[in-house]
């Protein structure tokens, strides 16, 4: 699947990202901003990504200089390993979670390994998650093929227009209303959505290390 998660500084898209990658087995976290802390798996490139994808359950990259060039080469290493497995008929559950999705720019340019990921990769086994401020920090060829918009509180006009020409006014007229932390979920597949309002359920340190890494609280699909 790909899920985008639009939201302002300090309500919560960032945890939220998390909270869905949790959902699968394997993690990779691309962080421009160096926010996350859950794992000692954290490097700097992605040299070693490829070989860590078979032994880990986590990696973190964050990159220390020239954001683009790494995380081109990150999509290239996901890309590979999820060829790999492809080959040998196993199943993957894999989450991409690109946090900040301004930093690479998809606008003005999308990789050809992350262009693969996104459309090529088995829909149910690898789901890549973007978090941005705003619809805009997206590029639109990624956006009209996202299965998920998980939208937190918006209010600047240009971006209601966008929300509403995607998910519809009543979608629109919400979340420029929605409490802190609330969001809505819109299911593009169906043309449906609904608010989620229980922040606590998709709640984690990502900061720091957590004890137990692995989902435990509700599916946020299914509720």
């Amino acid at each position: 699947m790909i899920i985008l998660v639009f939201g302002r500084r300090e309500q919560g898209k960032t945890t939220f990202a998390y909270h869905l990658a949790l959902q699968k087995e394997t993690r990779v976290e691309f962080d421009p901003r160096g926010m996350f802390a859950t794992t000692s798996d954290i490097i700097p490139d992605s040299f070693e990504l490829q070989e860590l994808l078979d032994e880990r359950e986590e990696i973190i990259v964050q990159p220390e200089h020239n954001v683009k060039r790494v995380f081109e080469d990150t999509c290239n290493s996901i890309w590979r390993w999820i060829k790999q497995y492809h080959d040998m008929g196993d199943e993957l559950s894999l989450s991409f979670l690109v946090d900040e999705a301004r930093f690479i720019d998809t606008p003005s340019y999308i990789p050809e390994s992350l262009d693969a990921i996104l459309r090529m990769a088995p829909r149910r086994e690898v789901d890549t998650i973007f978090t941005a401020h705003r619809p805009v920090d997206i590029s639109v060829d990624i956006r009209a093929i996202a299965d998920y918009w998980a939208i937190f509180q918006t209010t600047q006009e240009h971006d209601l227009k966008v929300i509403s020409e995607r998910c519809g006014e009543q979608v629109a007229e919400i979340v420029a209303k929605l409490p802190a932390h609330h969001l809505v979920i819109w299911n593009d597949a169906l043309g449906t959505f609904r608010v989620l309002d229980k922040p606590e359920v998709w709640k984690h340190q990502i900061t720091r290390l957590p004890q137990n890494v692995r989902l435990e609280g509700e599916n946020v699909w299914t509720q």
